[in-house]
């Protein structure tokens, strides 16, 4: 901004007006940034001191070389913390650190500033929101990532017990008890002793039989109380692994999201680094 002054009945009536570079990069900016041209113009509207008549003073008072050193004192940590230094790294690792930094640019929304250096006030700005808003949305995916791990993981691991012990139990129904055994040895005995002992045949017959009906209840039991204890871990394992396919969806949801959050993360690094060169160059 630049200062002209009239004189009128021996007045001296000063006022600013917008250099000419300063328009067309306000008018470049209207064309590439129409929200950051309409920001500047309220923030301008806002902050430019309204015109004054009265005697003007050839000295500049204490309070505006107060005034002055404290422009230049944040123009100075403008230009070493923002374009030559890297906030975003600061803000990735502290998310706080982003109102602190908010803090300090709006400091810079005075009418000290110059157009040119607020436009890029505004821009890193927009930088600032945008970054710290993903950075957090990146954590809390991250730490969620986390539990629903834990948790797929703990389901998984019952699932697997619970089929375990489904192989158990049918390899225990493969395997004849001792009660099936003892029936069977007395069998084998017994027909043993018809081949020497005819007069006891009809004797060893009925003990066969009974014995054999014998066998049979216990091999019934056996395999009804088995199969019922089996159909039961079996259904325990389907539900633990069916709660683990829903929490599995969701963990896929969660790695999609933070792919999709880590990319956007390294291209606001790249704007913000583009950024920085253009300042610079």
């Amino acid at each position: 901004m630049v200062e002209a002054c009239s004189s009128t009945s021996g007045k001296i009536t000063c006022f600013s007006k917008m250099r000419p570079t300063i328009q067309r990069q306000h008018i470049s900016l209207q064309i590439h940034d129409p929200e950051a041209a309409l920001k500047l113009l309220i923030s301008k509207t806002t902050t430019d001191p309204v015109s004054s008549s009265g005697p003007s003073n050839s000295t500049a008072s204490d309070s505006e070389i107060n005034s002055s050193v404290r422009q230049d004192s944040l123009i100075s940590k403008l230009y070493t913390d923002f374009i030559n230094g890297d906030i975003l790294a600061s803000v990735e690792e502290h998310p706080a650190n982003a109102f602190k930094y908010k803090s300090f640019l709006n400091k810079l929304h005075n009418p000290q500033t110059d157009l040119e250096t607020l436009g890029k006030v505004i821009q890193l700005e927009s930088i600032l929101d945008q970054f710290a808003t993903t950075v957090q949305n990146l954590k809390r995916n991250s730490q969620k990532l986390v539990g629903q791990q834990a948790a797929y993981d703990a389901l998984f691991e019952k699932a697997m017990v619970a089929q375990s012990k489904v192989d158990q139990m049918k390899a225990q129904v493969q395997q004849p008890g001792l009660g099936i055994q003892e029936c069977t040895n007395n069998i084998s005995k017994w027909e043993a002793e018809i081949d020497s002992l005819r007069a006891e045949i009809a004797d060893r017959e009925k003990k066969i039989f009974e014995e054999k009906a014998k066998r049979t209840k216990i091999e019934e039991a056996v395999a009804a109380t088995t199969q019922e204890s089996i159909r039961e871990a079996a259904k325990e394992g389907i539900s633990h692994f069916s709660a683990a396919t829903v929490i599995k969806e969701e963990i896929k949801s969660l790695e999609d999201a933070i792919k999709i959050q880590t990319v956007e993360v390294g291209l606001i690094k790249d704007h913000y680094a583009d950024f920085k060169s253009k300042c610079l160059s």
